[in-house]
C-alpha cells in the first residue's frame, strides 16, 4: 500500500508539472521531486546486490586464472587419451 501511495503522489506531481508548464509551482515541484529522489534510498539495496555480484565475478575470474594452467593440462591429457 505504501508503494501505491508513493506512486500516486508522483503521478499527481508529474501531472501538475505538465499542467502548469514552466510556472513557479512547477519549478518548485521539480525541486521537491529532485530532493525527494536524492533522499530516497530504496534503490540502495539493488546497488549493493550489484556490487556483491560484481565482486563474486571478479573472484571467479581470479580463481579461474589461478587454476587456468592446471585446467589446461587436464584437458590436454584427456584429449590425448581420447585420441
Amino acid at each position: 500500500m505504501r508503494v501505491a501511495a508513493w506512486l500516486q503522489t508522483r503521478v499527481k506531481r508529474a501531472l501538475a508539472i505538465v499542467r502548469d508548464g514552466c510556472s513557479l509551482r512547477a519549478t518548485l515541484g521539480k525541486r521537491r521531486m529532485f530532493r525527494t529522489f536524492l533522499r530516497d534510498q530504496s534503490g540502495a539495496t539493488a546497488t549493493e546486490y550489484g556490487l556483491i555480484v560484481a565482486l563474486l565475478a571478479v573472484g571467479c575470474i581470479i580463481a579461474l586464472e589461478a587454476l587456468g594452467g592446471n585446467l589446461s593440462s587436464i584437458f590436454i591429457k584427456s584429449k590425448s587419451k581420447l585420441e
